[in-house]
């Protein structure tokens, strides 16, 4: 299973649904608009995961990929990707 997020240029941010591809990929919209300027996302992949699935998760995560693509709408993208910080919370469970 996986969650995809998403920065899109019609779909308001905070909507979620699934996969128009696959039941077991779940997909949150971050940003909506187009963006100019470098922006920061921080996310608690495990609760999004909790959140979109509806069951814990009880698993290391195992994956992480970046990606950019627009064959789905048929526009453009360019983005670009630097300084990536993946890693524990703090919180014990």
């Amino acid at each position: 299973k996986a969650v995809q997020y998403v920065w899109t240029k019609d779909i308001p941010a905070g909507m979620f649904g699934s996969s128009p591809y696959t039941k077991n990929v779940k997909i949150l919209v971050l940003r909506s608009g187009e963006e100019l300027d470098w922006q920061k996302e921080t996310r608690d992949i495990k609760s999004d995961y909790e959140m979109l699935f509806g069951e814990k998760l009880d698993k290391d995560i195992s994956a992480v990929a970046f990606m950019s693509d627009s064959d789905s709408t048929a526009t453009e993208v360019i983005a670009y990707y630097s300084n990536f910080e993946i890693g524990h919370l703090g919180r014990d469970e």
